[in-house]
């Protein structure tokens, strides 16, 4: 389809006429919000009590990759993290998902 864009990704939510900055900013800002919605709404249907959003699904895909043993190079690209440093701080930001259901087990 003439317009859409063929960036590759699996989800392409920007098109050309999205050519500024701001333009770019305010799609994103737009779909995020919109997935958040969308979340929310699939977590009260199956009734999770947690509040989903993206920033969580993140955490959740990289701790769920960390547990099945992938390499943070790995968990870095999937992210698109630029480099390995921030891959790392990114993982002890979320903590260690095996250390952690251990201790909720203990609790």
């Amino acid at each position: 389809m003439e317009g859409n864009s063929d960036a590759g990704y699996v989800f392409p939510i920007l098109y050309k006429r999205h050519g500024t900055v701001r333009s770019q900013r305010d799609r994103k800002q737009k779909i995020l919000k919109r997935v958040n919605q969308d979340l929310k709404t699939m977590a009260e249907k199956a009734e999770i009590q947690k509040n989903l959003t993206t920033y969580v699904a993140r955490h959740s895909y990289a701790s769920a990759l960390r547990t099945k043993g992938i390499s943070k190079e790995d968990i870095g690209k999937s992210l698109g993290h630029d480099s390995i440093k921030t891959t790392e701080t990114y993982l002890d930001e979320i903590g260690d998902p095996l250390f952690d259901d251990r201790i909720n087990d203990c609790i």
